[in-house]
């Protein structure tokens, strides 16, 4: 899941575009449920109409990150997900780079190289 941690900044924030958005997804205009408070989803049990913060940027864009919260839209998290699988796969080799080089900085905290 790539879903953006919920905060209570995101929570705030997802409501917002909630509302600006008539509860619609960004992406493919389903109609968004919002999260019950206190409930938490993982694996298959999350609703796909689920409402979710994503960014207009994918997560190897440059941009991502470095602009205010005008880069975010509410999305249901089928659309999430879906663009975040396909950016890892158009950017394969970016993927394999920055898993490989957290993988030797958790090796080298362990060893108490860092």
């Amino acid at each position: 899941l790539d879903a953006e941690v919920s905060t209570s900044k995101n929570k705030k924030r997802r409501a917002e575009l909630f509302e600006m958005q008539g509860g619609l997804c960004h992406w493919c205009k389903v109609l968004c449920i919002v999260p019950k408070p206190g409930v938490t989803y993982g694996g298959n049990k999350c609703p796909l109409n689920l409402a979710t913060l994503d960014h207009l940027d994918d997560k190897f864009s440059p941009l991502r990150g470095k602009l205010n919260e005008s880069r975010k839209v509410m999305a249901c998290f089928q659309c999430n997900r879906r663009r975040s699988q396909e950016s890892v796969e158009a950017n394969a080799t970016e993927h394999r780079r920055r898993s490989l080089r957290g993988s030797m900085i958790a090796r080298a905290k362990l060893v108490g190289a860092i």
